[in-house]
């Protein structure tokens, strides 16, 4: 599967956005297409914390377990999951920039069984709801970070 690259600057701290972006416990009450985390491991977030999230994808709800793999703050972290004979990798990407954060998001997949490497054609059809979902989250995301942070920050 190609890997599918969205980003956005946030008016706010690049601080005030990687904390926001790296806060599980708090996802549900700031990105809609999330419905439910729960984390599997105890202590602050960071490498090697795991949770399961459930979110609203192709009109239904799907859950996926996922642990961070790389977690830099405040420049980055990654998220790996298994799923469906795939290995995915979401690296978030921070970098500060006039008028506050630039945040990108690379997804991509590795198809490892043999179901999943015939599967992987079909991807490119739901390439564009991915986009969508992933530039919705950033929408949210913003909200909440532009809110926390009125005013320019140019």
């Amino acid at each position: 599967m190609a890997s599918i690259t969205v980003n956005r600057v946030i008016n706010a701290p690049i601080e005030t956005v990687f904390e926001r972006a790296s806060d599980v416990y708090k996802w549900t009450d700031q990105i809609s297409a999330i419905t439910n985390v729960e984390v599997l491991t105890d202590g602050p977030v960071g490498v090697g914390t795991s949770f399961r999230e459930t979110r609203v994808l192709f009109k239904r709800e799907a859950t996926e377990e996922m642990t961070f793999s790389e977690f830099d703050p405040p420049t980055g972290f990654t998220l790996i999951a298994s799923s469906c004979g795939s290995e995915y990798v979401t690296k978030h990407t921070f970098e500060p920039v006039e008028g506050g954060t630039r945040l990108t998001i690379n997804f991509g997949g590795t198809p490892k069984t043999l179901v999943a490497k015939l599967v992987t054609p079909m991807m490119a059809i739901m390439k564009k709801t991915l986009i969508k979902c992933l530039e919705s989250d950033l929408n949210d995301l913003a909200k909440v970070c532009e809110a926390e942070n009125p005013g320019d920050l140019a």
